[in-house]
């Protein structure tokens, strides 16, 4: 299989978005199962024994994945803020004993933070967007990565995939630390362009390559929004 490089994966998302084509690239990458084809790249680089994050679990499909693939001497920690989803995700991997589930959003600083929940029931579109609720906001806390393995809190992980609508580039100014050090290897990112396109935030994808390029890692996309992050 080819990969996008991240300067050519950048290019075509602008084109596409600036067409008004972005959301029927995307409408054919799920026809396709591009979920699919991440999932077996992910499965192939964890290792019997590894730690892996699991930022923004959700209902825990990928959860239950690195749960098995760890193996008994590996750890997974599940990281889910919204309430109802994550009981619904501790419910999902109660019979794997290698995971942690935390009620926590992952961000670049520690505080409460709210969330747009939008309108799919399991919260799969909810938005972090400030640390003041509005009316149907959902107040959680969040944590720096760095700060939670400082303290012991959570173990250095070596696999780390991140799905959080938007939110991407705050998780990773809070695991600088953590990303600089060699025993992470990979990361899995879904860059959410079409919410930081309505957010004005259209220079964060770009912003994400050249922070995960300074730290060491090449970067190859899955698809038009899942970049592969390896240590070089």
């Amino acid at each position: 299989m080819s990969w996008m490089t991240s300067d050519i994966a950048l290019r075509v998302r602008s084109v596409a978005r600036a067409l008004g084509l972005t959301s029927l690239v995307m409408s054919g990458l799920r026809r396709l199962g591009y979920e699919v084809v991440l999932r077996g790249v992910v499965r192939r680089v964890i290792r019997p024994g590894d730690c892996v994050w699991d930022v923004g679990a959700n209902r825990g499909l990928y959860t239950r994945m690195f749960g098995e693939k760890v193996g008994p001497d590996g750890t997974v920690v599940a990281f889910e803020p919204v309430p109802h989803t994550a009981e619904r995700l501790r419910a999902a991997v109660a019979d794997l004993p290698r995971v942690r589930t935390l009620p926590l959003a992952l961000s670049d600083s520690s505080g409460d933070l709210a969330a747009d929940l939008g309108d799919h029931p399991d919260a799969e579109t909810a938005r972090i967007f400030s640390a003041h609720a509005g009316e149907g906001d959902v107040m959680f806390r969040a944590e720096r990565g760095d700060d939670l393995v400082r303290e012991g809190i959570v173990p250095r992980p070596q696999i780390v995939k991140i799905d959080v609508e938007g939110h991407e580039l705050e998780v990773l100014q809070g695991m600088e630390e953590v990303l600089s050090n060699p025993s992470l290897r990979h990361l899995f990112i879904e860059v959410h362009f079409a919410i930081l396109g309505m957010t004005d935030r259209q220079d964060v994808p770009t912003t994400i390559v050249r922070l995960l390029e300074a730290k060491g890692y090449r970067l190859r996309w899955v698809d038009q929004s899942h970049v592969w992050a390896a240590r070089a």
